[in-house]
């Protein structure tokens, strides 16, 4: 009930987390399902990283923090309502097993290395409404000679005109 901030590497290397459970009482934090959510539920803080399958992120979520899915191996498809606008930080790095992510309408921020290291996923449909997308936000990982490469085998798709062409480009 008392902690009042928590920093988005708090569950880093929690490889084995399944669960969050905050008490009803913690006036900033709250958690569905397992996941832990700021109190009013506009962004997503942590998603456990052993929890497995398919999420559907809350029409109430606007925000995914840096992190929120950092290494959620197990993470297989995500589906995002179109009140989602950012996209933090590494907030889904190394979500190896993830083949299928839709992005919101309205998506303007995706983070620095944001979908990075996904290498089951192999396409993205960027939104026209991305306005920033940070360095490395679809890297691959490091080969043996220590180069970086992309995951992608079909591509990045956008929409003619947009910021996501001159990105790719």
């Amino acid at each position: 009930a008392d902690v009042l901030e928590i920093d988005g590497k708090a569950f880093y290397s929690c490889w084995a987390l399944q669960n969050i459970e905050v008490d009803e009482n913690n006036p900033n934090y709250c958690d569905v399902d397992g996941v832990l959510y700021n109190k009013n539920k506009t962004a997503i803080v942590c998603y456990p990283a052993a929890k497995a399958g398919e999420f559907t992120i809350p029409e109430s979520v606007t925000t995914i923090e840096d992190m929120a899915f950092l290494y959620c191996h197990n993470l297989t498809s995500v589906n995002m309502h179109n009140k989602v606008t950012e996209i933090g930080a590494h907030a889904f790095e190394g979500c190896w097993s993830m083949t299928d992510i839709r992005l919101s309408d309205n998506l303007q921020t995706i983070g620095y290395r944001a979908l990075s290291n996904c290498k089951s996923l192999d396409e993205i449909h960027i939104p026209y409404s991305v306005k920033t997308i940070g360095k490395q936000a679809f890297l691959g990982g490091i080969d043996s000679s220590d180069n970086w490469f992309y995951y992608f085998t079909k591509g990045i798709y956008y929409v003619k005109g947009s910021y996501a062409e001159k990105y790719v480009k």
